[in-house]
């Protein structure tokens, strides 16, 4: 059979190994170097397992990966990634580093907010960070995600199905959005375990228990609609429009009686 390039080998891993863990901000740090025949799964890993930090075995390499969920622009993300990520590569056992975004994201946000410009400063995030660590030690940095263009394509057909679903709730509509929303509910409860991975390589509610992970929540949640006002300030007024048009017509009547409201 006709072999296949070494990069794309790596690249079609690394999509396996990011759709097992899909529905999760994310970070993967292939932290082996070593390719080989296929190896049992092993329950030891020289990455220390800790909330936010995954470290499992591929099945289909035997190399261990380390995966770093977070929450985008979090301060704790960011630092936990680049802590994770430094301490990895110190060792000699970085192979790679893969991010949840794709080339043309990528290369936006880097062109946006370089290394020491003040917008990277404000908006510092855990992809750059883990990236720098990574680049100065020579070591790739992979993209992991589908290009935004195929993405959107999706999101939109997806968004599409479900408002006509909400509209025709004689025809099925409403029977088969709650089957989705009973399905989404149960995979929170009940995750898959693909096969070959112990049910201790699966990120589960007390991963995120973590104070600084939730006092860093803000931060990120401001850094975003922050980053969304500069990119897209079309979609950020439309979502204002949304809000102030809701509050307009969820307006009750007590509202407009003076004195009904004793803050006003």
């Amino acid at each position: 059979s006709r072999s296949i390039p070494p990069q794309k080998r790596r690249e079609s891993q690394h999509c396996k190994l990011q759709s097992r863990m899909s529905g999760c901000a994310m970070l993967l740090v292939i932290s082996s170097r070593q390719s080989g025949p296929r190896r049992r799964p092993r329950m030891v890993w020289a990455t220390e397992r800790e909330p936010q930090v995954l470290p499992f075995t591929d099945p289909d390499t035997g190399s261990e990966v380390v995966l770093v969920a977070c929450m985008h622009y979090n301060p704790w993300s960011t630092a936990k990634a680049a802590e994770v990520t430094g301490k990895i590569t110190k060792e000699g056992r970085l192979g790679a580093l893969v991010l949840e975004t794709c080339e043309e994201r990528w290369e936006v946000l880097s062109n946006d907010q370089p290394s020491g410009s003040f917008q990277r400063m404000v908006l510092d995030n855990e992809f750059q960070a883990a990236a720098d660590v990574a680049s100065e030690a020579g070591r790739p940095v992979v993209y992991g995600d589908r290009p935004i263009g195929d993405l959107s394509k999706d999101i939109k057909s997806v968004i599409q199905h479900a408002l006509v679903d909400l509209a025709t709730p004689f025809d099925g509509g409403w029977r088969r959005t709650l089957e989705a929303l009973r399905e989404v509910m149960n995979s929170f409860q009940n995750p898959d375990q693909p096969a070959g991975m112990h049910s201790s390589e699966i990120l589960n509610a007390l991963d995120f228990c973590e104070l600084g992970f939730w006092m860093g929540a803000p931060v990120g949640i401001l850094r975003y609609i922050l980053t969304l006002s500069l990119k897209s300030p079309r979609l950020l007024a439309f979502l204002f429009s949304v809000v102030a048009a809701l509050r307009v017509l969820l307006k009750r009547p007590d509202d407009e009686i003076p004195g009904a409201d004793p803050f006003a």
